[in-house]
């Protein structure tokens, strides 16, 4: 179901880019969408829920883009007893995503710049009762930068969950992660 919400979402930003521009309105130039773009690059901090409460993580955008703690509690969550993911949390400090940047685009608006990143399999390993959990999340992420605010927000999907080779079943219950407002550091 997040999957159609997710495809039906990106279809409509993408009529919308794709619209016909009124004569009287300036066209969107890949110079004006690489300004942005370069005004964009840098650290922004913003707020992501883990477990319910608003957790504090930072959002690197350059060539890649990286993420700086965000919360392996729901992914862990699918394989791991309450008491194994307490102690599985405090043997990983410090994980850090990161995907290439596939595409770029300027609403003709000029509101705000849209950032689709490639779909990359994140990898680390937790230790919980002497046996170590070697996590494998799928996860495809998307940007949009607001140029006058110059803040963004992102959303990062997993499309995909393994835990030692084992597949989770996120078709009834998806695992995202969303972050509003981040603002630049």
């Amino acid at each position: 179901m997040k999957k159609i919400v997710t495809l039906l979402l990106c279809g409509a930003i993408l009529v919308g880019l794709v619209a016909c521009s009124d004569s009287n309105q300036d066209v969107v130039t890949v110079e004006d969408a690489q300004k942005a773009f370069d005004n964009l690059k840098g650290t922004y901090v913003g707020t992501v829920m883990d477990n319910n409460v608003p957790t504090r993580a930072s959002v690197t955008i350059g060539r890649n883009f990286s993420v700086r703690d965000l919360p392996i509690r729901p992914l862990l969550k699918a394989f791991l007893s309450d008491e194994e993911m307490a102690e599985a949390l405090k043997t990983v400090k410090g994980l850090v995503y990161q995907a290439p940047t596939v595409s770029m685009a300027m609403t003709e608006d000029r509101f705000q710049l849209l950032l689709v990143m490639e779909p990359t399999d994140w990898q680390f390993t937790v230790t919980a009762g002497g046996k170590d959990y070697e996590i494998s999340a799928l996860m495809s992420a998307a940007v949009a930068y607001f140029l006058k605010s110059e803040k963004l927000s992102m959303e990062i999907v997993v499309q995909s969950l393994s835990c030692n080779g084992q597949q989770a079943d996120l078709s009834l219950e998806g695992i995202s992660y969303f972050i509003d407002q981040a603002e630049k550091q």
